[in-house]
């Protein structure tokens, strides 16, 4: 018979662990001390670790420091913080588990000066950009080429961790976090603007807690104990920011300001959302979506084994306590049968509690996830699909085309003399307007059509398992339509409209090409119109010619003042070029360096004319300045809006139609020729 003594005995070794030294245990951060690491800080302080049984010395990252990934492959430490690139090594067949996620969405943006010339990915073409190895820059990445960026077109250039070199204007787009570098440069009263990848559909896990699949297989304790801890010291920190800033000023990073932190501190918390999701949070599905994206880009091929990728420490505490319990009450059945049954029953009940609140963090991530997509894909202004989401799907359905036969039509319209609505009633009616619009079109299309708003007033739609001639027809329909029923606050509007259909061997460059082109065509013959070429057998159609949409001189437009005259035949030359640009796909950037030369020439001419009007004292110098200026500003906003990508191509030469010749050359130049001809005709000769 078991004594009494062995029996206490076994029943405090069941209660309580016995007494064991720390382990060490090291811990490679990704960058230098600070806030981002605050959970890791705080879990080491307050002793979490070491009631773990853990001793933790924590190393810091910094651009001289080998991949935190390394650090752990290569034996130098335990655990490591990374990125969700992690992904990529377990593709690749490096033994990487995943323990925890601590940001739900990542931090890396780019951040630029917030001169104009940078607001979209797109802008950054030809741009020297600063950027870290993959995969520390696999969000950026992503986005670029999500976005359609060939990485050959752009200036890439490794990162030197400087915010000066984008200050100075070294570089024009910088790698930075959006928890640092924009505090930074608000200190020094440096405009800048962010773009983040989120906006773009690219959500990644940030700052992934891993660690060598060797050591979570072997000793499964020490990943629970350490990952636990660390999860403690990120729910303290984040529950006392006050507190846990002062900590990492007093002992970590010193030369770090508390102000600095705090911020830090703040864009941390959004980015981990403690609120929403519970702390190291990981699904699976995500983990699949985020390989995906990875090898849809080309940066990781193969198929992730998620289930030996993301390591569960609390199924196996629970798996490893359950089993260690069963065999104990083997052992003493008679003597703990009554303490099992409790200890049963409370285990059961925290199995069923975590089981809930997984199953709500799943369910709020889940619609924080669709939300996002919405975001992503839809215009805010409009509801209709955007342009990013609309090209994706041309994309794809080209390569349905391509493979199983078929065909679909693509529409661009654009709202006639939408300008005149804004100036004459205010940009807040115009967005009702285009609000409007995408309604009316929208209740006329099929379940199946698609509706986008393509940028500014210029719309996009794509029928799938349509032909030519529906199009057409539907077209009209729409044509007609806008042009019958007035809008409540602006009168009657019309519509031009480009139709074009997939032809055999298309690409989406030609497709796209083809469909502004006959857009073109129809502003050019008088708006409120479809163009819709005809062509057999996928032969080239008039609009196929590059030399259909440009300006021709005429000699009514001969004023008699040579300086003028030859002034007005060079900014025709520069529109034909900047047409030319804009219509044949050249690079966003040779486009818009074209419409930039032809803007500067516009300034020359209104300067040279103005010293004309003074020379002669002209009666309607005045009014005639005022023209200049006006004409000067909306140039500018033409080119600042291009550059944005949030105007059309109809938009460019209806300006150089309406503004650059109907009105300045044709009307108030010609009045300002007949004053030089008729008052000082030496002069102006």
């Amino acid at each position: 018979m078991i004594s009494r003594r062995c029996c206490l005995l076994l029943w405090l070794l069941w209660l309580a662990p016995a007494a064991q030294a720390l382990e060490p245990v090291r811990l490679q951060l990704r960058w230098l001390h600070q806030f981002q690491f605050a959970g890791y800080y705080v879990a080491l302080e307050k002793g979490y670790y070491r009631d773990a049984g853990l001793d933790v010395t924590i190393l810091p990252g910094g651009p001289d420091v080998p991949r935190p990934v390394e650090e752990v492959l290569q034996g130098r430490a335990d655990f490591a913080v990374t990125g969700s690139g992690l992904i990529i090594e377990h593709m690749r067949g490096q033994p990487v588990v995943a323990l925890a996620a601590i940001m739900q969405t990542s931090p890396i943006v780019w951040i630029v000066r917030d001169d104009g010339r940078i607001k979209v990915p797109q802008d950054l073409v030809g741009k020297k950009v600063m950027l870290m190895p993959p995969p520390e820059s696999a969000e950026l990445l992503t986005m670029f080429l999500q976005q359609g960026i060939s990485l050959n077109r752009v200036n890439v250039q490794p990162t030197t961790f400087r915010i000066d070199d984008l200050i100075s204007g070294k570089v024009d787009a910088y790698d930075g976090y959006i928890s640092n570098e924009p505090y930074l440069l608000a200190q020094r009263g440096v405009p800048h603007r962010v773009i983040n990848p989120r906006d773009y559909g690219v959500n990644f896990y940030a700052d992934v807690l891993m660690t060598h699949a060797r050591l979570a297989a072997e000793n499964p304790e020490k990943v629970r104990a350490f990952t636990e801890a660390t999860l403690a010291g990120w729910r303290y920190a984040l529950d006392n920011i006050d507190e846990t800033v002062k900590l990492i000023n007093d002992r970590y990073a010193p030369d770090r300001s508390i102000e600095h932190l705090r911020y830090e501190a703040e864009q941390i918390h959004k980015l981990v959302m403690p609120d929403l999701v519970q702390l190291g949070h990981m699904n699976p599905g995500r983990w699949e979506t985020i390989a995906k994206s990875y090898i849809k880009v080309g940066m990781a091929v193969g198929e992730p084994d998620v289930e030996k990728f993301v390591f569960d420490p609390r199924a196996r505490e629970q798996d490893e306590r359950l089993a260690w319990r069963v065999g104990l009450g083997s052992l003493l059945l008679l003597l703990l049968v009554g303490a099992v049954a409790v200890r049963y029953v409370r285990v059961s009940h925290a199995l069923r509690a975590e089981m809930a609140r997984r199953q709500l963090a799943e369910n709020e991530l889940r619609a924080s996830n669709a939300q996002l997509e919405a975001l992503a894909t839809t215009d805010r202004l409009t509801r209709v699909w955007n342009r990013r989401k609309f090209e994706m799907t041309i994309e794809s359905e080209i390569g349905r085309a391509q493979r199983y036969g078929g065909t679909f039509a693509l529409l661009f319209f654009d709202l006639d003399h939408f300008k005149a609505i804004n100036d004459s009633f205010g940009h807040a009616i115009g967005d009702e307007v285009l609000c409007e619009v995408a309604r009316r079109v929208q209740d006329t299309l099929r379940e199946s059509d698609m509706l986008a708003r393509w940028g500014g007033e210029e719309f996009a739609l794509l029928l799938p398992n349509t032909s030519l001639d529906d199009a057409h027809v539907l077209a009209e329909k729409l044509r007609a339509m806008l042009a019958d029923h007035p809008f409540a606050k602006v009168g009657h509007m019309t519509a031009s409209f480009g139709v074009t259909c997939l032809r055999p061997n298309d690409t989406h460059d030609q497709l796209m090409r083809r469909a502004d082109r006959a857009l073109y065509r129809a502003k050019f013959l008088g708006r409120n119109r479809v163009v819709c070429p005809q062509t057999k057998d996928g032969a080239p159609d008039m609009l196929d010619s590059p030399s259909v949409f440009q300006l021709a001189w005429s000699e009514a437009y001969v004023l008699g003042v040579p300086l003028l005259d030859g002034q007005h035949r060079r900014l025709f030359d520069l529109a034909n070029a900047a047409i030319r640009a804009v219509t044949q796909g050249l690079p966003a950037e040779e486009a818009a360096a074209a419409l930039g030369r032809l803007v500067e020439e516009m300034a020359t001419h209104c300067i040279d004319e103005e010293g004309l009007m003074e020379r002669i004292g002209y009666l309607h110098a005045d009014h005639h300045r005022a023209d200049h200026a006006e004409l000067i500003d909306e140039a500018h906003e033409l080119l600042e809006r291009w550059r944005a990508g949030d105007i059309s191509h109809g938009a460019l030469v209806d300006f150089l139609v309406q503004q650059l010749i109907a009105q300045h050359i044709l009307s108030d130049d010609r009045e300002l020729a007949t004053a030089l001809l008729t008052t000082t005709p030496a002069e102006a000769a």
